[in-house]
């Protein structure tokens, strides 16, 4: 027959079908695992919802549709005037309504209550964090190569955070799988100019915006996506060129489709946030103002003395991803930026423009819950996937001089092969070793059920307020120890009073305790309750403890609860070993450990002290010289590591040198300034700037400032780096190496435009020239320093100018 496959041309093909069908298999076996990791355990807290933010959604969605009457006795979310109104906006209403529409498509066979929507609930986030899973693998196979998928979707089934994460209804994976697939459809848009791409990308960015306020970010790339287009045409590599009419055309198109179906899906997916815009504005601004800890909450007072950026790159490496991977995901992150410069991709230019936007942004926040890393979690691991691979073909070209019979086995190659193969071993393992947690009773429960059988009926048990407590005890009495509010003697007074009548003490978690003694100016009573609580001289001794962590047999993975809040170690907690062999990871985030596996302490009181000698303790606490400073509410304005910080910033004429040229030909040292800044800079607006006929030069002026001026302030106010000459010095290396490897990248462009304009470019300089000397002189013949009709802002300017140059 003509046309018919020869078995030699079989032969030929089965190779590449053998490769498809074996990344099929591989695929599929890893989306199960994913499935089976993210599903197991799911029941994990006996119906009790122990996490707040999961118990407050169940709530809401439970309240939603009810008659109006309803809300008048149990008014929680919703309005008697529009009962599918959440009221409530700290997480957007997609995930709300979603969740409900399972109720209801679920309530001919079965009557999910409150507690009960907790099980669809955690499937919909298990499946919402599998199809990630995929997404990853396609994104990886659609710009890195089906190896790089591979892989990536490897780390992103054993990751622990994601696995954590898809234990709850919390939103977060939600969020993660819109934001994964609302980058996948920008390529396209990137590529061709595609508008049902454009469109797609729109709608999961409206998706992302309707389940969290935080992907707003993710704009950025979609405005972004267009843009590429209309300047590098088709395909995935970035080659600029002078847009035609047709790519703008097709171009403003796409960027016009994507923001109207993203604000039309924002709409249908959270109409109350714009039909009760009032109350979603101020949870939004609530939200905002609890992350920079405008808000004073307790539960956001563990992140004092927290480093920006850091903490987050420390957390994720050690307990979300764990050492190998956490290690690779953020160097896969720097080669991925490396990449962009020597392999221009817009691939590339899209992930990069979602994941440095938001870290940039929630990396800085005072509030640094483990969860706000998800959204960017599977990119790190896509970028670690790539450099691993890179990497491995990088040593397959290797051509070494032969060693003997070891080298030739153990090649280049092969040992990234082994890297690869542990990074995923190990992440497999700390996957599974972490599925333990999930594997028995929560340990409130099992600390309740120890109360239960040990404690007398009748006993006062106390537990501390702004945490959880272990269920099932309504057969004790329970009070709440105010720890949180203010060190006060009337404080002391009812401590001592409860602690002396209590017959055990409950620590569900380390919420407070590991918070509190690090704060030792504001809480010097609390700090000192805590240390004589742990150290037995308070008359309370540990009777119990209940405690579960990640292991397999013979290895167990801690963390430390004690050690960063300068804490004792309870005696029995100080001999037990969880494994045969124990590696402790430090301290680690609170809401990585308090909702499913947090370390439960239950303290019997021998009755050793009365509550008179327990008041006398924390008296002696609170006498101390700082108590009395926060007592007085006199707190200092500054630290003294930050008033030694000032100090050590220089006074005005070790800053400022009167004797200097510059400080004696002002206008020529100005002059100077800005022209060594637009140049600079002058390269970066060459390329921005194709559609001006300067190009942008004239430009570049007052962006040279802007920028020089941007680095070092953007450094200072983060925290990462101090206001000084060194920054200042820095931030203009910073622009200099950009401006000098654009400006080589370009040299025969800018040589060709100089020598075509220069006319034009002369009558700009001339007019800037004339625009400075005429204002100077101006400025020369009216200083302006102070008159009440003609002026007055002249010494406030130099006051706040002096403020600045002196502050680090």
């Amino acid at each position: 027959m003509a046309g018919a496959p020869t078995e030699h041309s079989t032969l030929q093909r089965s190779p590449s079908f053998w490769r498809r069908s074996a990344v099929t298999i591989t695929l599929t076996a890893l989306l199960a695992a994913a499935l089976a990791l993210r599903l197991y355990g799911i029941n994990w807290d006996s119906g009790h919802l122990f996490h707040p933010d999961e118990r407050a959604i169940l709530w809401c969605v439970n309240d939603l549709g009810h008659d109006p009457s309803y809300y008048t006795e149990h008014r929680f979310c919703g309005t008697e005037k529009a009962p599918w109104n959440p009221a409530w906006f700290p997480y957007g209403s997609f995930p709300l309504y979603l969740l409900k529409g399972v109720q209801i498509a679920l309530s001919p066979v079965a009557q999910l209550g409150l507690a009960e929507l907790r099980i669809p609930g955690r499937a919909l986030s298990a499946l919402a964090d599998t199809l990630t899973v995929l997404l990853v693998f396609l994104l990886g196979a659609r710009l890195f190569g089906r190896r790089t998928g591979l892989l990536a979707a490897a780390f992103a089934a054993f990751a622990v955070l994601h696995i954590q994460l898809s234990h709850f209804y919390t939103v977060d994976t939600l969020l993660t799988l819109l934001v994964v697939l609302a980058v996948l459809a920008m390529v396209p848009v990137a590529a061709r100019g595609s508008l049902r791409a454009a469109a797609l990308a729109g709608a999961f960015t409206g998706l992302a915006l309707a389940t969290k306020f935080s992907a707003a970010p993710l704009l950025l790339p979609l405005g972004l996506a267009p843009l590429l287009y209309a300047v590098s045409g088709t395909g995935d590599h970035l080659r600029f060129s002078r847009p035609t009419e047709q790519r703008l055309t097709r171009a403003v198109g796409a960027l016009v489709v994507g923001i109207a179906v993203a604000g039309v899906t924002f709409f249908v997916a959270q109409p109350y946030g714009v039909l009760d815009w009032r109350e979603f504005a101020a949870d939004v601004l609530e939200q905002g103002q609890m992350v920079r800890r405008v808000l004073d909450y307790p539960y956001t007072r563990q992140y004092i003395g927290t480093t920006p950026y850091l903490y987050h790159v420390s957390q994720l490496t050690r307990f979300g991803l764990g050492w190998p991977l956490g290690i690779v995901a953020w160097a896969g992150l720097l080669f991925g930026m490396g990449a962009l410069l020597w392999g221009r991709r817009k691939g590339d230019l899209l992930i990069l423009a979602w994941v440095l936007a938001y870290f940039g942004i929630v990396g800085g926040f005072q509030v640094k819950f483990l969860r706000y890393m998800l959204p960017v979690t599977p990119f790190l691991l896509l970028y670690g996937a790539r450099m691993l691979v890179a990497l491995y073909d990088h040593a397959k070209r290797l051509r070494l001089p032969s060693l003997g019979w070891l080298w030739r086995k153990v090649t280049p190659a092969r040992a990234v092969a082994a890297v690869i193969a542990l990074v995923v071993g190990a992440t497999a393992f700390y996957a599974l070793a972490y599925e333990g947690i999930y594997a028995g009773p929560h340990p409130a429960v099992r600390a309740s059920d120890w109360l239960r059988s040990n404690a007398t009926p009748g006993s006062l048990v106390l537990k501390e307020h702004w945490d959880e407590a272990p269920p099932n005890l309504s057969a004790f009495q329970m009070e709440e120890l105010p720890l949180y509010d203010p060190d006060t003697p009337a404080k002391a007074s009812s401590l001592a009073e409860q602690l002396g009548r209590a017959d055990y003490l409950v620590l569900y978690s380390n919420r407070l305790y590991g918070t509190i003694p690090r704060l030792p100016e504001r809480y010097p009573m609390s700090t000192g309750y805590y240390q004589l609580l742990f150290s037995g001289e308070l008359g309370y001794q540990l009777a119990h403890f209940e405690v579960t962590e990640p292991k397999l047999p013979g290895l167990a993975l801690a963390d430390d609860t004690f050690a960063r809040p300068g804490l004792p170690v309870p005696g029995p907690l100080a001999q037990w070993k969880p494994a045969l062999l124990t590696l402790n990871l430090g301290a680690a985030d609170e809401s990585f450990t308090v909702y499913d596996h947090p370390k439960v302490l239950v303290f019997r009181n021998d009755h050793a002290l009365s509550s008179g000698q327990i008041a006398a303790l924390l008296r002696e606490k609170l006498a101390s010289p700082t108590a009395g400073a926060q007592q007085r509410k006199v707190p200092a304005l500054l630290t003294s590591s930050e008033w030694r910080a000032q100090q050590a910033g220089g006074t005005w004429r070790e800053i400022i040198h009167p004797a200097s040229w510059p400080a004696r030909m002002p206008v020529l040292a100005w002059l100077l300034v800005v022209y060594a800044f637009s140049l600079a800079v002058a390269p970066l607006v060459f390329l921005a700037c194709r559609g001006l006929p300067d190009r942008g030069y004239l430009l570049s002026r007052p962006l040279g400032l802007l920028l020089f001026a941007y680095l070092p302030w953007l450094g200072a106010s983060l925290k990462m780096v101090a206001f000084s000459q060194a920054s200042v010095l820095g931030g203009l290396g910073v622009l200099l190496a950009l401006g000098l490897v654009l400006g080589w990248w370009q040299r025969r462009a800018l040589g060709d435009f100089c020598r075509r304009r220069w006319k034009l470019l002369a009558v700009e300089e001339a007019v800037f020239l004339a625009a400075f000397l005429s204002f100077t002189l101006v400025r020369m013949a009216n200083p302006d320093l102070w008159h009440p009709f003609r002026g007055g802002e002249k010494p406030m300017d130099l006051a706040y100018l002096n403020a600045v140059v002196r502050s680090t």
